[in-house]
């Protein structure tokens, strides 16, 4: 695998979490194959005419092969569209290193490092070996470099392994609980200001929050994820779900919730985690409320196939406006609607569409917060 590969590959670990599912992001994915990109002139307006993909490869292209104005105009451009965007600073310092340019190198190294480069998957250990930075290991500047990102590293660990955020009825007993799986971006802190806790008081439940366990960036408002790499959560999707499942247990067990409807929810990415949670963990959820996230063909089969017993489980589907996101099915793409509730009823599951008046932001809830209520009680009322 050539280097440039191994950075495209670093470069999904940390795009895919910031494409969450009904949201707006700078493109439609991580850097993927558009056609092939036309080299464009050294006049920076060439340059300009490009979008983020295309500059992307094409910088990514240029390096490998030794085009070393080439690759810091398209990164240089890329940078301009995804602002922050640590893989890019990181190509940018293997693009000067090379070029001789120690000093713009290690400025470029920093910045990555600030921007959060060693959060991606193999990151570090790549930084230790590329060649491209062979001319940079010997500077004392390599090394506080490498102390940055894991400086960064640490901080992420202890923001990540912070407790799930649990809220219980003021003055009464809950009569159910709400388990809620937050979007690409959130914390369980900041969910204290999002519809869900009116959500639960109107329905008198109690209500348990849980971010993802991956940091999107190095600062504690960047939020985390659920995974970085589709790929690598398809592949072992309890790697990132059972510490969840574990901890919900815990907080079920202490409060003797043991008896109470049990309800899971998720938004954007964490409602694809949800839906295949929910199945997995059908003898703890009664339901599940998947909010503007796309279903899985596959990932949902494999869960069924692995069930304990009979599936009595209920789900609402809950969207915005008429679904355009799409559901995998034998390597054809179809509309989500009717292939996501006929998935879910070959599955077993007793699934109804529901619409959404608005995105439920976390500025905006007066809309969505009876939704959303009708939502959960339509799935905690059937069982």
């Amino acid at each position: 695998m050539t280097h440039a590969a191994l950075r495209q590959l670093c470069a999904l670990a940390l795009l895919l979490p910031l494409v969450a599912c009904g949201t707006t992001a700078p493109h439609d994915g991580a850097p993927r194959s558009a056609g092939a990109a036309a080299e464009p002139s050294a006049a920076s307006e060439s340059f300009a005419r490009l979008d983020y993909p295309r500059a992307f490869e094409l910088g990514l292209a240029a390096l490998d092969e030794g085009r070393l104005e080439t690759a810091i105009g398209a990164f240089e451009r890329a940078l301009e569209l995804w602002p922050q965007n640590a893989t890019v600073a990181y190509n940018l310092a293997c693009a000067h290193s090379l070029a001789g340019a120690e000093d713009v190198a290690f400025t470029w190294l920093g910045r990555a490092a600030d921007w959060g480069f060693g959060l991606g998957d193999g990151n570090f250990a790549l930084a230790q070996t590329d060649p491209d930075l062979a001319a940079l290991r010997s500077d004392w500047r390599f090394d506080a470099f490498l102390a940055r990102m894991a400086g960064t590293l640490a901080n992420v660990e202890r923001r990540t392994s912070a407790p799930l955020l649990a809220l219980t009825p003021t003055g009464a007993d809950p009569r159910g609980v709400l388990v809620v799986l937050l979007d690409v971006g959130h914390t369980a802190k900041s969910a204290r200001v999002g519809p869900w806790p009116d959500v639960a008081a109107e329905l008198g439940f109690a209500l348990v929050v849980a971010p993802g366990s991956l940091a999107v960036g190095a600062n504690e408002d960047d939020g985390l994820a659920w995974f970085g790499e589709a790929a690598a959560y398809f592949e072992a999707p309890a790697r990132y779900e059972d510490p969840t499942v574990d901890l919900v247990r815990r907080v079920v067990d202490e409060n003797g919730w043991r008896d109470l409807p049990l309800v899971l929810a998720g938004e954007g990415q964490g409602g694809i985690v949800a839906a295949h949670m929910a199945l997995r963990h059908h003898t703890l959820f009664d339901g599940v409320v998947v909010v503007e996230a796309p279903l899985f063909d596959p990932l949902l089969r494999r869960a069924f196939a692995a069930r304990s017993g009979p599936i009595l489980l209920v789900a609402r589907l809950v969207w915005t406006a008429e679904p355009t996101f799409l559901v995998d099915t034998d390597e054809t793409r179809a509309s989500y609607g009717a292939t996501a509730l006929g998935l879910l009823e070959q599955l077993d599951v007793d699934a109804r569409l529901e619409r959404l008046s608005a995105w439920p932001t976390w500025t905006d809830r007066e809309a969505v917060v009876p939704e959303l209520v009708r939502a959960v009680r339509g799935v905690a009322a059937t069982n």
